[in-house]
């Protein structure tokens, strides 16, 4: 497959009816320190620069029919470009304006089940933060380790963006792991403690000063006032002299992390989105996006650009006067759009992948049953999964608990389900998996017989037994092979 350079870029956007919205976007950003060129599905990544090596790299999942990308990451170097001037005259324009920031959010789970000495993979899952970048380090027993992979960074419907960390693991009882995540607002909230924390040491010095002048206004004459006054300053200075100048170290600390060149980011959002099969509702979002804002933006259901600044509303009308670029940016819907989306539907989405299944039970942390029971669906694609309960074939409504889907960061996802319950006797629990990659649901009935280790020391004695079994018969047939056609001599 062969897809076409898009020179413009995209955004997410939710269907107001109940159908599945499919997208293919592509992403430029840079700061000072940061540059990054982006093509993508769905959430997932297809291709992205890898500037450092100078070449591009080719992510589609293993499930994927191949594809091309010639002439991808010279486009990238070109856009690369551009996206540095840009970033320089959005500085100039906004008047270096207050850097915006977003907390990053991060989770910490396993790729697959977890299961002792088998080979694993964790994931770090870092979303919701603003301005790129992050760092992202992992420990074992609190000692650093080196072998991890770091994504590209993805952008999310709300301008933030999301990074994923991956540690291939083989899990040890008693193991530590943790991931540790380093962003700039961490950073900017440790300062603005420290500055609260001074600025409140330095009232606090002062109203103690001024309650000792006070006390001792009241046993002295008038004559003695200046000289209290003269120690009140000296007083003052000396106590307040730290504060001062650790408020003053602070605020200059703050002003140049907040003001540092690095800090603004300048991207480029490109966004295709469909509902239909036919593509017959083809959407275009072209959005330009400095520090969060989008400050112009081409939607093709519009047909021209629109400014939301007054930067923006000047180059919107530089663009819009200019018939040339305003007709070959509508034309993009039929060129790239289309064009991609044909290539993608049939290579990507319209392959499935079935989920893994397992029913366990888990430790309950507090709740109004005394057992929990979790069913996980794991490396399963696409994300749209169901996973409903059943008591005696009747679905369970209540005491009913789920995530989301929870992606990889490799296309594949997982999810799971805890119900919380009284066991009864001779009830019957089942955990019902359905998923577009599935003939028909996955059903498994939890046995409470026995608990989860003794049931696999009971698999695994079977498994030896039945192995056994079968090399002992092997044995006997080579035996009676061998035996044949001798004749017995006697002595």
């Amino acid at each position: 497959m062969e897809l076409y350079v898009f020179m413009f870029m995209l955004a997410t956007l939710v269907s107001s009816e109940n159908k599945v919205v499919r997208e293919f976007f592509y992403m430029n950003g840079c700061s000072d320190t940061e540059k990054e060129n982006l093509y993508g599905s769905d959430g997932e990544e297809l291709w992205h620069a890898d500037f450092i090596k100078g070449e591009g790299v080719v992510t589609l999942p293993d499930f994927a029919d191949p594809g091309g990308f010639d002439g991808f990451y010279q486009n990238a170097v070109a856009e690369l470009e551009i996206c540095k001037q840009n970033l320089a005259v959005a500085i100039k324009a906004y008047n270096n304006p207050q850097e915006k920031m977003d907390k990053p959010q991060s989770s910490i789970y396993a790729e697959d089940d977890l299961q002792l000495n088998v080979e694993n993979t964790l994931i770090c899952h870092v979303t919701g933060f603003f301005p790129p970048p992050v760092r992202v380090s992992w420990t074992r027993n609190n000692e650093a380790l080196k072998e991890d992979s770091l994504s590209q960074y993805r952008p999310n419907d709300d301008g933030t963006y999301t990074i994923f960390s991956s540690l291939p693991f083989t899990p040890q009882e008693g193991d530590i792991y943790s991931c540790t995540v380093n962003h700039k607002w961490m950073l900017m909230c440790l300062v603005l403690v420290q500055l609260c924390f001074v600025e409140w040491v330095c009232l606090l010095d002062f109203w103690e000063s001024l309650l000792e002048l006070s006390s001792s206004l009241k046993e002295t004459t008038a004559t003695d006032i200046p000289d209290m006054e003269a120690n009140f300053e000296n007083k003052l200075y000396i106590k307040m002299s730290p504060p001062k100048d650790l408020c003053f170290h602070v605020i200059l600390m703050l002003s140049a992390f907040t003001g540092a060149a690095n800090g603004y980011y300048y991207s480029r959002w490109a966004t295709c989105f469909h509902s239909s099969r036919d593509l017959s509702d083809m959407v275009l979002v072209d959005r330009y996006i400095f520090n969060k804002d989008v400050y112009i933006e081409f939607n093709s259901t519009v047909g021209e650009f629109v400014g939301y600044t007054a930067h923006g509303v000047y180059n919107a009308e530089l663009r819009n006067k200019d018939t040339n670029y305003l007709q070959q940016e509508r034309a993009e819907v039929e060129r790239y759009c289309k064009h991609n989306a044909e290539i993608y539907q049939s290579a990507i989405a319209d392959k499935t992948v079935p989920p893994k299944v397992k029913l366990s039970s888990v430790k309950q942390a507090g709740g109004r049953h005394p057992a929990v029971l979790m069913c996980s669906a794991y490396r399963f694609y696409p994300h749209w999964i169901q996973v409903t309960w059943m008591k005696d074939d009747q679905p369970v409504k209540s005491d009913v608990t789920a995530t989301e889907e929870m992606p990889n960061g490799d296309w594949y996802y997982q999810i799971h389900s805890h119900l919380e319950y009284t066991p009864k006797s001779g009830e019957k629990i089942s955990c019902v998996v359905d998923h577009a990659g599935l003939t028909k649901p996955i059903i498994i009935d939890w046995d409470p017989s026995l608990p989860e280790p003794e049931r696999n020391k009971i698999a695994i004695g079977a498994s030896g037994l039945v192995l056994g079994i079968i090399i002992a018969a092997a044995g006997l047939i080579y035996y009676k092979k061998k035996s044949s056609g001798r004749i017995l001599v006697p002595s």
